[in-house]
This record gives structure tokens, C-alpha cells and sequence, in this order.
């Protein structure tokens, strides 16, 4: 399967995206039965449900296990103003 996760949420929920959904379609009767557009309409829904019945915890784990870097704009900001951001 080829999928695009833009990460609307931030990139850890991309990685969240992409570690679940996959799973989540081939449960979905519609699309074993070959209706990939109500399949793929009702996987996508049942993404965003779990992100909200628990799977936020692990989008913020992951964003803990892995604090974003700052740019280089703030790193250059913070030596100038001497404020670490």
C-alpha cells in the first residue's frame, strides 16, 4: 500500500497514521467486499476516531520520545537575543 500522510496534526500523527491505518482498512467489510470507496471513506473515519479514543497518548509519546529540533532561524534568534527558545 502507498499512502501520502501530510500530518495536518503534526508529523507525529503521520507516524500514527502510518503505523495504523493500513490495519484498520482490511477490518472494514466494505472494502473485503471490493467497495474500496465506502472501504476507504469509512477507514479513514475510523483513523480519526482512535486518535481521539486514546491514540492522542501516543501521538504525544511519540512527540516526546522524539522533541522536535529547533530551526535554524530560532537557534540563530536565541544566541542573538540571548533567550533560549
Amino acid at each position: 500500500m502507498f499512502g501520502v500522510f501530510d500530518g495536518h496534526g503534526g508529523g507525529e500523527v503521520a507516524k500514527y497514521a502510518k503505523a495504523h491505518y493500513e490495519e484498520g482498512l482490511r477490518q472494514i467489510e466494505e472494502y473485503k467486499q471490493g467497495d474500496f470507496k465506502e472501504g476507504f471513506r469509512k477507514s479513514f473515519l475510523q483513523v480519526d476516531i482512535s486518535l481521539n479514543n486514546g491514540g492522542l497518548e501516543e501521538v504525544a509519546q511519540t512527540k516526546r520520545d522524539n522533541p522536535p529540533a529547533k530551526s535554524p532561524l530560532m537557534k540563530i534568534l536565541g544566541d542573538v537575543t540571548g533567550k533560549k527558545s
